[in-house]
């Protein structure tokens, strides 16, 4: 009988890995002008599609509008 619905290590450590990456490239857009597609590289994302489309779905705009609006909310 399986005991209790908590998440294997190995899947809590990869979705942590993933908050990380997200947390850092969304720091990187508010405070630098860095390109987005060194963005992407400098959080482990294979290629800027792959960083675009997953920062869309996770945090619900592109990188690029995010910034936008961090920057513009600033002012």
């Amino acid at each position: 009988a399986r005991r209790g619905s908590s998440p294997p290590v190995h899947s809590m450590m990869l979705t942590r890995a993933f908050d990380e990456r997200m947390f850092r490239a969304q720091e990187m857009l508010e405070e630098s002008d860095t390109a987005l597609g060194q963005i992407a590289e400098q959080c482990g994302y294979q290629s800027l599609e792959t960083f675009r489309v997953t920062f869309k779905r996770i945090v619900g705009t592109s990188p690029a509008a995010y910034r936008s609006n961090f920057r513009s909310n600033e002012k």
